[in-house]
């Protein structure tokens, strides 16, 4: 998937509705729920729950352009692509849009268990190593992953 990016057009730009920032369930409420799930609904996220989702995954939350998640020395190494049956798409914090990359359903490289295959959105991580200036591979590697 990551060469298919690389050469990929958009084809289709998704302006995202603005990120619902407030209400929800009290954080320690959250946590106190919290379980591993192994079977989830074969229902769509709608466009709001996806918008909510990107943005606290990844989204731009100040005005300097910092975003809802740490990263080693302001790398934003990384880039979510989400996939869905309608296509896979590249999430674009800056504008809080969905760039359409294929229409290709490719849900069943999302992972490997077999309920993965069929979730309605798997959102998927990949480094850009190049963004990560004067350091190791090394710690390339290190950083990467604990920023995800």
């Amino acid at each position: 998937m990551a060469i298919s990016a690389l050469n990929a057009q958009v084809t289709e730009t998704i302006v995202l509705p603005p990120a619902q920032k407030s209400g929800g369930m009290p954080i320690m409420e959250a946590f106190s729920l919290r379980k591993s799930q192994r079977s989830f609904s074969q229902r769509e996220l709608t466009v709001q729950q996806l918008s909510n989702l990107l943005w606290a995954a990844y989204g731009i939350n100040r005005p300097e352009g910092l975003r809802t998640v740490p990263a080693a020395k302001e790398w934003y190494e990384y880039d979510i692509y989400v996939l869905k049956s309608d296509g896979w798409f590249l999430y674009e914090p800056k504008n809080h849009t969905l760039l359409k990359i294929g229409n290709e359903d490719l849900r069943i490289y999302g992972g490997t268990q077999d309920f993965v295959k069929s979730a309605p959105v798997i959102l998927v991580f990949v480094a850009d190593f190049e963004r990560m200036t004067n350091t190791t591979d090394e710690l390339r590697k290190f950083f990467s992953a604990v920023d995800v």
